[in-house]
This record gives structure tokens, sequence and C-alpha cells, in this order.
């Protein structure tokens, strides 16, 4: 049993695929012609990607203007862009019939190469986020988005083996004074 066997076959695609096409047309748009807070620079702006799907634009706006804070976050970046990645090596499934296959694997694609993950690399440090403009805090060893985003940096070609190497030695070797936190 699929499970979209609920539906009408008609209405199959456009509950499951048509609705992930659709949405990489919007996160392209956002890129190309988006209020500019929501993509700059390369990276999708926090709120932009992080609210739940029936928050409006002025919600997401608020969101905004709440913190004061313009974030660009690394995390934020890197796991859509993984997310990406599998959306395109589903939609190449042979085995699966994706009308519009072609279109959600360019719209991957291209999805991808305009994230700019490499900005949150300073030295061998991956960088939590900036806000406005100012690199805040970074990721290390006990932190399981460092090791996400770091893959991403590498399978996107924004950094060398060498990098790989030396990021992934800071992430292993940033180690977390537990004396300092509090027991409880």
């Amino acid at each position: 049993m699929d499970w979209l066997d609920y539906l009408p076959q008609s209405e199959r695609y456009s509950e499951s695929w048509g609705q992930i096409h659709r949405g990489l047309e919007t996160l392209q748009w956002m890129q190309e012609y988006g209020i500019t807070n929501q993509f700059k620079e390369g990276h999708f702006h926090r709120t932009y990607v992080t609210v739940k799907s029936d928050d409006t634009d002025e919600e997401q706006q608020n969101i905004k203007t709440q913190t004061g804070k313009d974030i660009q976050s690394s995390d934020d970046n890197a796991l859509p862009f993984m997310n990406l990645l599998i959306l395109e090596g589903l939609a190449q499934d042979p085995s699966v019939h994706i009308p519009d296959s072609a279109d959600i694997v360019r719209l991957c694609q291209e999805i991808r190469s305009a994230i700019n993950l490499k900005r949150f690399v300073i030295n061998d440090r991956i960088i939590h986020n900036y806000t406005n403009g100012d690199p805040m805090g970074e990721w290390d060893r006990i932190s399981a988005e460092g090791a996400i985003i770091l893959m991403a940096l590498m399978l996107s070609n924004q950094i060398t083996q060498q990098e790989f190497e030396d990021i992934a030695a800071s992430l292993k070797n940033h180690l977390v004074n537990w004396d300092s936190l509090d027991s409880g």
C-alpha cells in the first residue's frame, strides 16, 4: 500500500512531488527575486527557512523585527543544502515515475550552487551564524550540526580536502570544559 493510496490517482502527484516542485520554484525565486533580507550573500535568512508553512509573510517579518537582528546561520543553509541532495537523488530514481523529474533535479542543483557555505568557515572553524554582519559562535565536537555543515561544504566543493581535514580536527578537538557546566 502506497502512502498516497487514499487519494485518486489524478491527485497523487500534486499532493507529493507537485508540492516539492512548487517549493523548489519558490526557493529559487527567493534567491533570484525575493526580499533582499531573505536571501543575501548566498545565504537564506534564518526565519525564512525555519518558519512553519502556515506562517504569513507578515508573521515572518514580525519574527525578524522582534529580534532586531539580521541572522544568516550555517545550519539553516547546510541542512537545506543536504535536503536538496536527497531530493535530487530521489527524483532520479528510475523505479518511480515523476513527471517533472528533470526540472526538479535542475532546480535542486541550481539552488544548491547558489548557497555560499564557505563564508561560514573562518580559519579552521565553522561559525554558527552572522548576526548583523558579524560572525558569532562556532560549532564544536558535540554539535551534530557541525558535521553536517562540514559534509555540505565538502559536497559543494567549497573547501579542499586539506580544509576538510583541518576543520574536522577543530570540531573534534574543540573541547568542552565540563567543570564549568552546572550539574544541577
